[in-house]
This record gives structure tokens, C-alpha cells and sequence, in this order.
């Protein structure tokens, strides 16, 4: 089993829920490739990688 190291509770105005921060990198990194957000660093990106088991494309 893969326990989150970090979770979000979020809320809109009808729901409340949660969010693990490797899926907020992941939404990220889709924002980054598509031009969203501006790029980040490589490094950056390899070193999160490592860390969270966030696959990079």
C-alpha cells in the first residue's frame, strides 16, 4: 500500500474531499505541459520524481 505523505482537505461550496499531494504534482506537471503554468525546472521535476513516485513523460 502506498500511504501519501501529505493530504489536502478540500472544499467547494457541495463537497468536501481530499487530495494527496503526489496527485497534486501530477495536476501540476499536466498544467506545465500544457502551458498553463510556466516550465519549471528540470532538476526540479527529477528531484520530486524521486521523492513522490511521480512519473515524468
Amino acid at each position: 500500500m502506498n500511504e501519501e505523505e501529505m493530504v489536502f482537505a478540500l472544499q467547494d461550496q457541495h463537497h468536501k474531499f481530499s487530495m494527496g499531494l503526489s496527485t497534486i504534482l501530477q495536476c501540476l506537471r499536466m498544467a506545465e505541459q500544457e502551458g498553463g503554468i510556466p516550465k519549471l525546472p528540470s532538476d526540479w521535476w527529477i528531484q520530486v520524481a524521486r521523492r513522490y513516485s511521480i512519473i515524468l513523460d
